[in-house]
């Protein structure tokens, strides 16, 4: 029997996913680059946010978005989609990253920015 990790909806991560603009990213991220499946946008807003905040390299978030159910629920992944890795090279990362860096980054810790002061206000805190 397969068991289906249930994630806690409570969990930071979760909220903050649940608040983002997943769809203002898509349609700012597809207009630097051209993608024309929004979930690669979506995973990857997800990715660079992520190694904003944690200052990781790119190798390392590959290997953290892999064991952390909710890194890839943030990045847009279903908690029951198994996965062995990212579905591209770490290095893919670090070449979206140069190329939003200026507007794109802007854009990117705005929806950020918006999604917590969302939480917050729902939150009281």
């Amino acid at each position: 029997m397969v068991k289906i990790m249930q994630l806690n909806s409570n969990h930071e991560l979760y909220q903050l996913s649940e608040t983002v603009d997943w769809p203002y990213l898509e349609l700012e991220m597809d207009k630097l680059f051209h993608v024309s499946d929004a979930s690669k946008c979506r995973l990857m807003a997800g990715l660079l946010y992520l190694k904003i905040m944690t200052g990781l390299s790119s190798n390392e978030i590959a290997s953290k978005w892999l064991e952390c159910p909710y890194w890839r629920y943030f990045c847009g992944v279903a908690p029951t989609e198994l996965s062995d890795g990212l579905p591209f090279a770490p290095v893919v990362l670090d070449i979206w990253e140069r190329e939003m860096s200026g507007a794109g980054n802007d854009r990117l810790i705005f929806a950020m920015l918006k999604a917590s002061l969302v939480k917050a206000a729902g939150t009281g805190k």
